[in-house]
């Protein structure tokens, strides 16, 4: 409206004395209407009218009267704001036109500071052209608070951007790049003013080219696309593998206007998980080598114990028949040859049989079940019947336990065949027990023999070895280790305690939550 009458006053040449004044009314009554503070000032600096807004911001002002502008009450900083008032008010008594506004900061009628910005347009005089100023005061202050938080958040967003371990980057909706952070720059190599502008394609792999074109696509209709691999090549030529989460963002409309993505450079990853899958391979095949090699070992120590125990049988049956047949003429010495010839004869064929049964444990299929360890315990012994010098006792009730049931009666018949194999008193005892622990039982058969030295506490449970040789060819050097090897695959452990001429105490512990399979 001011530009509007500024350029009547300028093209209408004389205007007589009462439409001068008229004018001047309607002047008063715009100057009143406009919503801001606002003044009629002379090219002096004196102010001529004042709305009602004016004289409520600023008390200085008398209404009636011309007033001249107290510059070191109002300004708040004189010495700079002052001068770029004057210059505003002859700038724009020069010309028709709007001068260019200022921004000051003034002392309001409350002693708050407000920042003001200051417009001025020049009002021909009808008479002698001399020109009054309408002079409008917006106060300023909230936008520029606004607009120095607004800075202050873009200023604390693209440090949060740059300490980022992310590789962060923005694109518009054609996909050409609009910003990078410093650690996009140290894995990608080239520097934000270099890529700023041109097409992320440029960037990624060809044989990547269609995914990033998809994404784009669907980014630009609004959609979120969650980990994105493609290759990225680098200032130095290398190419490097990127994870990366893109999100649109839009405008007050709706309309999607730049893409923010995050990215990861799994490069290492990658090649971890190639040489993890490299080594798997490798794995699964020689585990298929171990297992085919398993089988025909298997099928080697039936084969070969068929073909060893067929002639011991012959050999058995040949020495009974001739003990049978010259048994009137053997003397005693020879009698004692064939009877030692079957003896042995006898421990070879077990020792195959024991060779047959190590080797098979572990490899058929077993299942678990809840085993009542008390009545299997009692079972052994009944089955062992052991001499009337020995007595074999349950210290305690021994728990149910998950596992294979004829494993563990394997593992009970051995440790008590052996403590009662081994007593060397004429009153021998037998004692077992279980003791629960936080995750598993451990059970003991202890014995008052002859006892272990603790240099054979190792030694006894490999196969084969035997701490004494029997003539009888009952002792085989299999029954421990096949008592370990029983317990282990069932998740446990077993182990010894001994000492010479008191007895000894084995151990053996199955866990209260093992695998699905005793057998694997």
């Amino acid at each position: 409206m001011i530009r509007n009458m500024s350029n009547k006053a300028a093209t209408a040449g004389p205007i007589p004395e009462g439409l001068a004044a008229t004018s001047s009314a309607a002047l008063a009554t715009i100057i009143e209407a406009i919503p801001d503070p606002a003044a009629l000032f002379t090219l002096d600096g004196l102010v001529l009218r004042a709305n009602a807004r004016f004289r409520q911001c600023f008390d200085w002002y008398r209404q009636g009267e011309g007033t001249t502008v107290p510059s070191d009450r109002w300004f708040s900083n004189p010495p700079d704001d002052f001068p770029k008032f004057t210059q505003l008010l002859r700038r724009a008594g020069e010309t028709d036109a709007p001068a260019h506004p200022v921004s000051v900061s003034l002392n309001a009628a409350n002693a708050e500071q407000i920042l003001t910005e200051i417009r001025a347009c020049g009002i021909r005089d009808g008479h002698d052209k001399r020109r009054t100023i309408v002079v409008v005061f917006k106060d300023i202050t909230r936008q520029h608070t606004l607009a120095r938080q607004v800075d202050e958040y873009e200023r604390r967003h693209k440090e949060w951007l740059q300490i980022s371990t992310e590789m962060i980057f923005g694109l518009d909706v054609q996909g050409q790049l609009l910003f990078v952070n410093e650690t996009w720059e140290r894995r990608v190599g080239f520097r934000e003013e270099e890529v700023k502008g041109t097409d992320v394609l440029n960037l990624v792999c060809p044989e990547f080219h269609e995914d990033v074109r998809a994404a784009l696509a669907r980014l630009a209709q609004g959609r979120t696309i969650e980990n994105l691999q493609f290759q990225s090549r680098t200032r130095d030529g290398r190419t490097i593998d990127i994870l990366a989460n893109l999100r649109p963002t839009r405008d007050a409309g709706g309309n999607v206007v730049q893409i923010l993505g995050a990215g990861r450079d799994i490069t290492e990853r990658k090649k971890a998980e190639e040489t993890l899958e490299k080594l798997n391979r490798n794995l699964q095949s020689a585990v298929s080598e171990l297992e085919r090699s398993n089988r025909e070992l298997r099928d080697f120590a039936h084969v070969t114990a068929h073909d060893l125990k067929a002639p011991l049988r012959g050999i058995t049956m040949l020495a009974n028949w001739i003990s049978q047949d010259c048994a009137e003429t053997l003397d005693e010495h020879q009698q004692e040859n064939l009877h030692l010839l079957q003896n042995r004869a006898d421990k070879m064929t077990r020792l195959i049989e024991g060779i047959l049964h190590y080797s098979e444990i572990g490899h058929r299929e077993g299942s678990l079940e809840r085993v009542d360890a008390n009545a299997l315990a009692r079972e052994v012994i009944e089955q062992l019947v052991p001499p009337d010098h020995i007595e074999i006792r349950l210290e305690n009730t021994l728990p149910v336990v998950p596992c294979e049931k004829t494993r563990l009666t394997q593992v009970l018949q051995n440790l008590i065949s052996n403590a009662i194999k081994y007593i060397d008193k004429p009153d021998g005892k037998v004692r077992i027990a279980a003791v629960e622990k936080e995750d598993c039982w451990v059970f003991r058969v202890a014995d008052n023999g002859p006892g272990i030295e603790t240099q054979h506490f190792e030694r006894i449970f490999k196969m084969f070895q035997t701490l004494s040789s029997s003539e009888s060819g009952e002792n085989t050097g299999l029954g421990l280790a096949v008592v370990k090897k029983i317990v282990e695959i069932h998740g446990g452990r077993v182990w010894v305690e001994s000492e010479t001429g008191r007895g000894s105490t084995f151990y053996f512990s199955l866990p209260k939550h093992p695998a699905q399979s005793a057998d694997r």
